[in-house]
């Protein structure tokens, strides 16, 4: 009778096991026909000696046996052929294992006694077997250990595996002797050694605890002997780099391809893989799906999965919808756990089948249950964002933290946004880093660019910008889209002793080639603005936002509507650029908010309503309170009571708080209040102060300045030079707008024609009629009263009046 192994395939706990009892029974039934099936196959044509040890070996025979009626049990087989040869030891033996077998204890104790006093291996196995059962000696005895070990240390010693086998189960047990690993490793290599193939199957299957070195050489021994089992394990260490092995894919393919020789189905698996990964032969997908079909004609689970997803990418064979859900399906079902994550993706693309998320989740569910890192990830990415599912932060941590915990980078990266922000949960900075950390020593591109950000942020670890741009280039060179970007801006708006312009530009160009949206944006503006010195480029402008349109980016769609607005590498259009307002403020963009309050405050591409104009400064405002530009607009509206109630008080602590937050436009605002007594109250030599120190802001400050200069001499040099003031293409396109479409006077000089309200003011000054008249025929109508003629406005006190209340110096960014 052979021994159960210490851990079979079909044991529940890889730390059980288990040694077959007399309770051990399997059906007589069964049994009785198998032995009826070996006598028939020909083992009753041989010696009564061979058929009794075929009997006593055979690994079904665990309880009583049952023949047909020619002939009788394995004992009574054994014992008749015994009689023909009473001193055989041999025989002896063999009907031990026998009567053991059927449970006749104290027979088969009485027949080992006797082989193994006579030197029977075998017997003295049984007898250790007896003693460690119970009820050899006498009925109801109790097990006795320590004779148990002296017979199976007796037995291996003998030359019997399977004596060393089970009194490695004592030591791993602590039966009888003090519990020891290392111990039962000891004796399980000396099984091996011996040929045990329970130990065998251990070695193979990585049970056994043995050191490393020691599993290598019983492995190469057995390999020697072309084992099957060992020369596959070998060829997965040498192609892992497992055991303390070195990786060697020569190596590996080489015990792979005398493993499949030997028809051990795993190797099929692993060949497969060589080729589809190149390692050690020259890839060859066609080769690889060879080896995987192979190994599916023995339903290997690896081999359905790999195979599987050869259909469905069409990678090596032709893209098979049918048959790649045939062989996932058959990979799920063998419980395979990557199979279950597959064949769930499967349903959730609706790929060979009609999609189906809910279905998708219940496998996604299963696969998790098994232990599959990439199942983890998508439930934890689905609870994330509400897919198919109620979001729910907690449950997508939960699902993370378990994904990450078996490698899966994603989830690493993932989990690690969820706790240095605090969703879902507590906030934890550090642990964020170190997840964020791990995931990029293991190669992830965004867990680059999340360490640096942390470095540029101090989250979780002290804030160093060197060590952040440092980590920006890693994720850069490893194609990070977000990590590209970051570097990208740092490059171009970053502290000055760290900018680089040119390489800023080449860097966000790259962000925008690997599809990251917020570079089509950022490409936009800077070819509209020309920034720092770029190249001014609309048409290249108009293209980036519109490619940052195409993917619902709110802040293209503004940028575009700008360039609709002063018609930059499109024909003029402010209707369009309304309507792109509108869709970028349905997202909440402040800035597109502004913009509208803006569009409605002047009526430029819709009818003029002041109250949907402060409505928009307002809602801008909510999204951000530091917006400069909408704080000085709705302070323009309460001045002049436009849309609201006129309160001086409440523009004037909106002009201050734009001021307090660097606004100069809020600083000229306040000024000119000065200049003319807004309030009823006039300080020109405060206002003045203020000129001077903002003058280089805008063209109607310098008009200002010209206009309270107290020395003559200094005021004409002012007037001259702001009338020389030479508009550049872009400037001249920004300012006119306003002056072509708004059609109010007033508006013309705060923008601009303010050169040419200078040029009419120094010809008022000097008398000089040709100056006024190149005023007004260059846009500067208002100055036609300075002329007097009529057609301009009826009095001085009328075009002050249009100057300073009639038009705020309003601003589209």
């Amino acid at each position: 009778m052979s021994v159960v192994p210490l851990l079979s395939p079909d044991s529940p706990s890889p730390r059980r096991l288990p040694i077959r009892t007399p309770n051990n029974k399997r059906p007589w039934l069964r049994k009785g026909l198998l032995l009826g099936g070996l006598l028939a196959a020909g083992l009753s044509t041989t010696s009564w000696a061979q058929t009794c040890q075929a009997l006593a070996d055979h690994p079904e025979l665990g309880g009583p046996a049952q023949v047909d009626t020619k002939g009788g049990t394995a004992s009574q087989i054994c014992l008749d052929e015994l009689r023909r040869d009473p001193f055989s030891a041999r025989l002896m033996g063999l009907a031990a294992r026998a009567l053991q077998a059927e449970g006749a204890l104290e027979q088969a104790f009485g027949q080992a006694s006797k082989a193994a006093l006579l030197g029977d291996a075998s017997a003295m196995n049984t007898l250790g077997l007896l003693y460690l059962e119970g009820g050899a000696a006498s009925p109801g005895s109790l097990p006795d250990y320590f004779l148990a070990r002296i017979w199976f240390e007796k037995a291996g010693r003998a030359g019997l595996g399977e004596g060393y086998y089970n009194l490695a189960q004592l030591y791993r047990d602590g039966k009888g002797v003090a519990a020891s690993q290392e111990r039962a490793d000891e004796f399980l290599a000396e099984a091996v050694a011996l040929g045990n193939k329970a130990a065998q199957a251990m070695l193979s299957s990585g049970d056994l605890q043995a050191s490393a070195e020691r599993r290598v050489a019983m492995l190469e021994a057995l390999s020697d002997e072309n084992h099957p089992a060992s020369l596959f394990e070998l060829g997965k260490a040498y192609y892992f780099g497992e055991l303390g092995l070195p990786v060697d894919y020569d190596l590996a393919v080489g015990y792979l391809q005398r493993a499949s020789d030997e028809y051990h189905v795993p190797a099929f698996y692993y060949l497969g893989l060589a080729y589809e990964q190149g390692n050690g032969v020259r890839q060859d997908t066609a080769k690889a799906a060879y080896f995987y079909e192979r190994g599916t004609r023995y339903d290997d689970p690896q081999a359905m999965l790999a195979l599987g997803q050869f259909y469905r990418d069409g990678k090596g064979v032709g893209r098979n919808d049918d048959k790649a859900f045939e062989l996932l399906e058959r990979a799920a079902d063998a419980g395979l756990a990557a199979g279950l994550t597959d064949f769930g993706f499967l349903y959730y693309d609706g790929q060979g089948v009609v999609q189906d998320r809910q279905r998708a989740l219940y496998f996604f569910e299963r696969g998790e249950a098994e232990g599959d890192a990439l199942a983890g990830a998508q439930l934890g990415y689905m609870y994330e964002n509400g897919v198919e599912v109620t979001a729910d932060l907690a449950r997508a941590r939960g699902y993370y933290e378990a994904s990450a915990e078996r490698g899966n980078t994603y989830s690493q990266v993932q989990l690690g946004f969820l706790l240095r922000d605090g969703d879902g949960g507590p906030a934890d900075p550090q642990r964020s880093f170190q997840l964020f950390s791990r995931a990029a020593e293991a190669g992830n591109d965004d867990a680059l660019a999340a360490v640096a950000f942390a470095y540029e942020r101090g989250l979780g670890v002290e804030a160093d910008m060197s060590e952040a741009m440092a980590w920006y280039e890693r994720a850069a060179q490893a194609d990070s889209n977000w990590g590209t970007f970051n570097l990208a801006w740092l490059l171009l708006y970053g502290d000055e002793d760290k900018r680089d312009i040119k390489r800023g530009l080449r860097v966000m160009h790259k962000a925008a080639e690997l599809e990251y949206s917020r570079a089509y944006t950022e490409l936009g503006y800077i070819y509209s603005e020309g920034y720092a010195g770029l190249p001014l480029d609309h048409d290249e402008a108009v293209r980036w936002y519109i490619k940052g349109v195409e993917r619902g980016r709110a802040d293209a769609m503004n940028g575009l509507a700008l360039q609709y607005d002063f018609g930059w590498g499109v024909e003029r259009n402010h209707v369009k650029a309304v309507e792109l307002y509108h869709q970028a403020a349905e997202q909440n963009n402040a800035r597109a908010l502004v913009n509208l309050g803006f569009a409605y405050h002047v009526g430029l591409g819709v009818a003029r309503d002041d109250t949907k104009a402060i409505d928009f400064f307002e809602r801008s405002l909510v999204l951000d309170d530091r917006d400069t530009v909408a704080l000085t607009n709705l302070a323009w509206a309460y001045e002049q009571g436009q849309g609201t109630a006129q309160d001086h008080d409440k523009a004037r602590g909106l002009y201050q708080q734009a001021i307090e937050l660097g606004s100069s436009q809020g600083r000229f605002a306040l000024a000119r209040w000065q200049h003319y007594g807004i309030d009823g109250l006039i300080d020109l030599d405060a206002a003045r102060a203020v000129y001077e120190e903002i003058a280089d802001y805008s063209r109607p400050v310098r008009l200002e300045l010209a206009r309270v200069t107290e020395d003559a001499d200094l005021q004409l040099k002012r007037y001259k030079a702001l009338a020389d003031d030479t508009l550049g293409p872009n400037d001249f396109d920004r300012l006119s707008t306003f002056a072509n479409n708004l059609g109010g006077v007033e508006c013309e000089l705060a923008t601009a024609i303010a050169p040419e309200v200078a040029r009419a003011e120094l010809g008022f000054l000097k008398q000089d009629r040709k100056l006024i008249a190149h005023a007004v025929e260059n846009g500067y109508t208002a100055a036609a009263f300075l002329l007097g003629e009529e057609d301009g406005l009826g009095s001085w006190q009328e075009y002050q009046r249009a100057y300073v209340l009639g038009c705020p110096d309003l601003e589209l960014e």
